[in-house]
């Protein structure tokens, strides 16, 4: 079966001088990218979500009438016909005016639009060059930390879990630290952590930490395989009240 090729990057602006520094940029590093130039009266949306997207790049727009005001909505249909369900991306607000990126993502939340894991928001006008719609992309994918030094180190630690707890604001997840020395830690997890994926008390994941210098990213998987035998020791801690002294991992 041949890989499924795509866009990573996608752009979504109603004026398309304003992006197409950002799209001259990732072409040059051999980075996929699309770009939809938005027309608020004849919109020209995928005809399926685009599952390889990984960042979006999205403007705030405005409705056309007197006195013109944010419309969170004609934004919230654009990354809902570009981004899938479930899909894990980066989302950068590429703005003139960036102050409705609070009330832009409330409205996604509430409307139940795909959720992107990390969200920034950056002014055009703070990184305009001299030229016409010139900006300064280096500066601004820096920033965002997109241009890294590709010598870094990290670590990466993966191992299974299965779900023992849901509660208010966490996930107990019984995580299988080492396989060979059959190595468990009870560990808690914000929600938000996994609220791109289907689970419940009994559920099988994999879970992938990577740590650089500076950061942590933690990612969830799910599971489809029965792995109860990894699991065969009782959960001591499924029943406690009290689970303050667990590892947290935010």
């Amino acid at each position: 079966m041949q890989p499924t090729l795509g866009p990573q990057v996608i752009l979504i602006d109603d004026i398309k001088k304003e992006v197409e520094s950002l799209q001259e940029f990732f072409t040059e590093l051999n980075i996929g990218t699309k770009l939809f130039e938005v027309d608020s009266l004849e919109p020209a949306y995928p005809d399926v979500p685009i599952s390889t997207t990984e960042l979006v790049f999205l403007d705030l727009f405005y409705n056309t009438g007197f006195g013109a005001r944010f419309d969170a909505y004609v934004c919230i249909e654009w990354i809902t016909k570009v981004v899938p369900a479930g899909q894990k991306y980066f989302l950068v607000i590429w703005s003139k005016d960036k102050s409705y990126t609070d009330e832009l993502l409330q409205k996604m939340r509430e409307m139940e639009s795909p959720m992107p894991y990390q969200v920034e928001a950056r002014s055009k006008p703070e990184y305009m060059l001299s030229g016409d719609n010139k900006y300064d992309i280096s500066r601004l994918l820096g920033e965002l930390g997109f241009l890294t030094n590709q010598e870094e180190k990290s670590t990466i630690q993966e191992f299974h879990g299965r779900v023992i707890a849901i509660e208010e604001d966490c996930v107990l997840i019984n995580c299988l630290i080492h396989k060979e020395t059959s190595t468990f830690e009870v560990r808690r997890f914000d929600l938000k952590l996994l609220e791109n994926i289907k689970y419940t008390k009994g559920s099988f994941l994999t879970i992938r930490i990577e740590t650089k210098s500076g950061s942590r990213t933690i990612d969830f998987l799910p599971d489809n395989i029965d792995r109860s035998d990894l699991f065969i020791k009782p959960d001591d801690f499924e029943d406690l009240d009290d689970v303050s002294f667990l590892i947290d991992n935010y």
